[in-house]
């Protein structure tokens, strides 16, 4: 790699969370300037790797992983939600509250099936809280994931496009049958001021032909290393030919470097994260040592290489960061 390219690191999940308590990194990032990350991190990611969309394609990256029918046509995200209910309206507070079983998950997804599709529509379940319909008919829906909603008022939402007044139609059909289920206790009851709503999402004119091409460059490909250990965006970020790190291949330096004796499932864990993140903190230190540009994006955040700056004056900035951070998102 040279040493007049720059380079950028993308931290989702456990590597990026696991940060705040790593000596490696404290020591190193006082040499880094933090600021606003001014787009979606999707935004972001899809920009640095030439993408021709502002958005991951979740709901075809949720289809890889299940046996896909061959004639649909539509395939969309459809994931439930909890709605806060006040006299000022209904407001979205996305799944950060939200909790149903796998079993529940599955009654409601059997349920929507028997009940409200039709012979060339479905449901299916791919995670408990991610759900994917599709549908033989060709359908209209360029609709952004529920987290761009946490805090506004439902009231006012409406879909785009010609086929709008279907997708609230099924949305509603839903949530009734949601509340029904719950009434007749076939599944776990939310709180009396909630309300367990759907939000579609995704975009149709995305299919599996142009979901996955980029203008990749050398130093596009050579560039951007993503550590991530979900396994839908470590395949969207390997058909874009860019280098990840999965979180269970770099947990392998634990049982290189002190095989460390742990007495408990989570303390092994924290031990392959810190591990796992000292080997990164050698990688950028190097870099720093041969004078490359550097830039680390941390969900909403982003750090870049700077001369000098305050260790005190950092740390403040680093443990206000930190404090803050958000680490949900949609997928």
């Amino acid at each position: 790699m040279m040493s007049n390219q720059s380079i950028t690191y993308f931290l989702f999940e456990e590597t990026a969370q696991s940060l705040t308590e790593n000596k490696p990194f404290n020591e190193i990032f006082d040499q880094f300037a933090v600021g606003e990350l001014h787009q979606d991190w999707q935004q972001h990611l899809c920009l640095n790797l030439n993408y021709h969309q502002s958005e991951i394609p979740w709901n075809l990256l949720r289809a890889l992983e299940i046996d896909l029918p061959k004639q649909a046509k539509t395939i969309v995200c459809c994931d439930p939600i909890s709605i806060q209910m006040t006299h000022r309206g209904a407001y979205c507070w996305g799944q950060a509250a939200l909790s149903i079983s796998a079993k529940d998950a599955q009654t409601i997804v059997t349920q929507i099936n028997q009940l409200l599709m039709s012979d060339s529509e479905q449901f299916l379940l791919t995670e408990d809280l991610q759900w994917l319909y599709i549908s033989n008919e060709q359908l209209e829906l360029n609709q952004s994931s529920f987290v761009h909603l946490i805090g506004k008022d439902l009231f006012d939402f409406r879909y785009q496009g010609k086929d709008e007044r279907r997708w609230s139609s099924l949305a509603t059909e839903i949530q009734m049958l949601i509340k029904q289920l719950m009434d007749y206790k076939k599944i776990e009851a939310c709180s009396p001021e909630a309300s367990v709503a759907v939000h579609f999402w995704g975009d149709t004119r995305v299919n599996f032909e142009n979901a996955f091409s980029t203008q990749k460059t050398d130093e596009h490909e050579a560039n951007i290393i993503v550590y991530s250990s979900d396994q839908k965006l470590n395949k969207f970020i390997q058909k874009n030919k860019v280098m990840v790190k999965e979180f269970s291949e770099i947990s392998k330096l634990a049982d290189k470097a002190g095989q460390e004796k742990t007495s408990s499932e989570e303390n092994k864990i924290i031990a392959i994260t810190n591990r796992m993140n000292s080997s990164l903190a050698a990688i950028i230190k190097n870099q720093l040592h041969i004078n490359q540009s550097i830039k680390i994006v941390v969900q909403d955040k982003i750090f870049l290489k700077k001369t000098k700056m305050g260790n005190s004056i950092f740390n403040r900035a680093f443990e206000k960061l930190f404090s803050n951070l958000n680490f949900g998102r949609a997928k």
